[in-house]
């Protein structure tokens, strides 16, 4: 599913990996699938959003109001996040502090991405009008 993100996913550090950069900043890549708002003390809304990363792993985020204000995670969808990596009763998780939602490849684009790694591959392309 990852290979439809429109952008590249060697760019961004797998959930497993989480683990070994404890208090620092880090880049990852994130299909949305539930979201937890919770209300601070001050009434502010707050987001736990849990994702599956390109290895199929949990991927355990908290968008604290600040963030949470202008991130724009509204459904099912690919996200670009960066945040620093904290740890809670032995999880993993990022304190997210940017977050993009990212499309999704056109079929064009894709054929053309599987042409260029195997040029045996025939592929029909089917323009849309």
């Amino acid at each position: 599913m990852f290979e439809l993100a429109s952008d590249d996913i060697a760019a961004y550090m797998p959930a497993k990996e989480l683990e070994k950069h404890l208090g620092k900043e880090v880049k990852v890549l994130g299909y949305l699938i539930t979201t937890k708002p919770v209300h601070t003390i001050k009434n502010e809304t707050m987001y736990f959003h849990t994702f599956i990363d390109a290895a199929g792993d949990w991927l355990d985020t908290v968008f604290f109001p600040q963030v949470a204000n202008y991130s724009n995670v509204n459904g099912k969808g690919f996200y670009s996040m960066k945040g620093k990596v904290v740890e809670e009763f032995g999880v993993y998780s990022v304190e997210v502090n940017y977050c993009k939602r990212i499309g999704i490849k056109d079929r064009v684009q894709k054929a053309n991405e599987l042409m260029s790694k195997d040029k045996s591959y025939q592929q029909i392309l089917v323009e849309r009008p």
